[in-house]
């Protein structure tokens, strides 16, 4: 693959973790039977739980390596904590970047526990800009949202990666973030793709709203859900672009790892359409 430059006690290195290597190789091998030709970008969006899995454990190791297997040239990361006592004080991008060799770059939404929450993107290349975005609330304030985007550069060109997290709670806040969204990443020169966990399923006014602003909603290869993630029944978690035809996807995924947080990651590999 030629890339385009286009996750009490936490468990770090040294601890032992859950994915097992056999799972792992599984994962890898399918991966790399999806590879596209030519030049890809792969972008892996996942809700990380602030690290803790179904089984009630603090693994950050387990995470790194599912996220080293998919060899992705970015990450968007949703509820991580840097600094927080409920994770053991540990600065979680800082660990993953460690963990998996690429860089971290942390947007808090809201300081808690003594440290932050927020999102999370890590890249494999250089950052050339990183921005943060604070997302409206509604008029009786709920946890704070927000958004964040990163520019790199890639083979002719820049290309800027969006992360973002949306409200749970309301459906009318949900869509007032996306319209946020839609027009300041309407304003930005590149091709945009935003990943993250948009707490919103397919076809309702939020992705509509995407959709109908010129981005695309592709449809994911295969089972679609990824909530809940031992048994997921609803599709809460996208990887959408703009211009839409500026890019084609060689794959789109749910990924089968059932364990590691309440959301299963998603994966997709993009390359640039043909004139």
């Amino acid at each position: 693959m030629i890339s385009w430059s286009f996750a009490p006690q936490v468990k770090t290195e040294g601890f032992a973790f859950n994915t097992t290597a056999a799972a792992v190789a599984g994962l890898m091998l399918t991966l790399a039977s999806g590879a596209g030709a030519g030049e890809t970008f792969r972008l892996l969006s996942w809700n990380i739980h602030h690290g803790e899995g179904m089984d009630g454990k603090l693994d950050l190791v387990r995470i790194a390596e599912l996220i080293k297997a998919c060899e992705p040239d970015a990450v968007a990361l949703q509820e991580v904590d840097r600094n927080c006592k409920r994770t053991g004080g540990v600065d979680m991008p800082a660990e993953l970047a460690r963990l998996t060799g690429m860089t971290a770059h942390f947007q808090k939404a809201m300081d808690f526990g003594g440290g932050g929450y927020g999102i999370c993107l890590l890249t494999k290349s250089k950052a050339l800009e990183t921005k943060g975005y604070a997302l409206p609330n509604s008029a009786k304030p709920v946890e704070p949202r927000t958004a964040q985007t990163v520019k790199v550069e890639v083979p002719g060109g820049t290309l800027t990666i969006a992360n973002t997290h949306l409200d749970v709670t309301s459906g009318e806040t949900r869509l007032a973030q996306a319209q946020f969204l839609i027009k300041t990443l309407g304003e930005v020169p590149d091709t945009v793709v935003l990943a993250g966990d948009f707490n919103a399923v397919r076809g309702d006014t939020t992705l509509k709203a995407i959709e109908s602003a010129g981005w695309a909603v592709p449809e994911k290869q295969g089972d679609p859900n990824t909530i809940p993630s031992g048994k997921p029944n609803r599709e809460i978690d996208f990887a959408v672009f703009r211009p839409a035809r500026a890019l084609k996807v060689v794959k789109y995924t749910v990924l089968n790892e059932p364990v590691a947080s309440d959301h299963r990651p998603i994966l997709v590999e993009v390359e640039r359409a043909t004139p």
